[in-house]
């Protein structure tokens, strides 16, 4: 069965020196899913694995939740934010963050994020928080009415700008380099 959902089935009596690197990661994580433990640890298992791989493991995850606990370390956020109950977020091997998406979206006490592609944008009067970002992008935290007004204002002076409901991405740019 993991192995059809990891799309192995192919590949089965090879031998694992003659597979892809992305395909010896599918049979290890396979391996280890298919024991009889009821809690798994998992050190990055989507690593160097394509986008329609990484999602049918997902699926995988996802289908074994409620019978398996999961430990999972990860740098790609969307996975963590797709798949976790509980994400524990470390900078510099010290825990900076704890808890459900709910709990971790209440750090940033915001929700909605605007990323402006401006290294200095600053305006008075924001209802929000504003932080300025390492790779010249300004990301402003803010609320759903201030969004309609500063998105105006950005159209109005033709700077480029995206708006998303708060991501474990913004999350963790909020916690590291806005000081919480």
């Amino acid at each position: 069965d993991t192995i059809r959902t990891l799309g192995l089935e192919s590949i089965e009596d090879k031998k694992n020196r003659n597979l892809s690197g992305g395909q010896k990661r599918k049979v290890l994580v396979a391996t280890v899913l298919s024991s009889e433990a009821d809690l798994i640890f998992l050190d990055e298992p989507s690593t160097g694995l394509d986008y329609i791989s990484r999602k049918d493991l997902w699926s995988l995850f996802t289908s074994l939740k409620s019978r398996k606990s999961i430990v999972l370390t990860t740098h790609y956020l969307e996975e963590a934010e797709e798949l976790a109950d509980r994400i524990a977020i470390l900078n510099k091997g010290r825990l900076v963050g704890f808890g459900s998406m709910e709990d971790l979206r209440k750090v940033a006490k915001y929700p909605y994020s605007i990323r402006i592609s401006s290294p200095d944008f600053e305006l008075e009067g924001l209802n929000g928080k504003l932080v300025h970002l390492p790779e010249g992008v300004t990301q402003v935290f803010t609320f759903e009415n201030e969004v309609f007004r500063l998105v105006n204002i950005l159209i109005s002076r033709g700077i480029r700008f995206t708006v998303q409901q708060i991501s474990l991405n913004t999350i963790f740019e909020n916690i590291i380099y806005g000081g919480e």
